[in-house]
């Protein structure tokens, strides 16, 4: 069974890095991050963290 996490985000780049590197030591086969139009850092963030992870 596939299994997806969805995270939606408005400003929140002090957390986002932390929230989606915690959700992802679940068993998700992936996670869909939504930025809901946030002003600060959290873009730049999630771009960096924008690449296909392997936890097997």
């Amino acid at each position: 069974m596939k299994t997806t996490a969805i995270i939606c985000v408005y400003n929140e780049e002090g957390t986002v890095n932390d929230l989606v590197t915690k959700v992802a030591r679940y068993s998700f086969n992936e996670i869909i991050v939504v930025n809901d139009g946030s002003t600060d850092k959290a873009d730049e963030i999630l771009n960096k963290l924008n690449q296909p992870l392997d936890f097997k």
